[in-house]
């Protein structure tokens, strides 16, 4: 089994002048998907898949992890 990582940030894009943002990873194993979120958050993966919300400048950050069969 493969995992993506989805990524969305919305933004108050008049306070930040920065746009709303979404990615969707290319296909990891948990391992490795599990570490990009780290990478992406700043912090260590809870377990599950999500979704994650963190604050940032001006909005919201969302993360989810999501299995795709291969």
């Amino acid at each position: 089994m493969s995992w993506i990582v989805i990524v969305t940030e919305r933004r108050n894009e008049t306070l930040t002048s920065a746009p709303a943002l979404d990615y969707q990873s290319p296909r990891h194993d948990e391992d490795s998907a599990r570490l990009l979120i780290e990478l992406i958050s700043g912090v260590t993966a809870p377990e599950g898949p999500g979704p994650w919300r963190h604050a940032i400048a001006g909005g919201q950050r969302t993360i989810e992890l999501r299995s795709e069969t291969a």
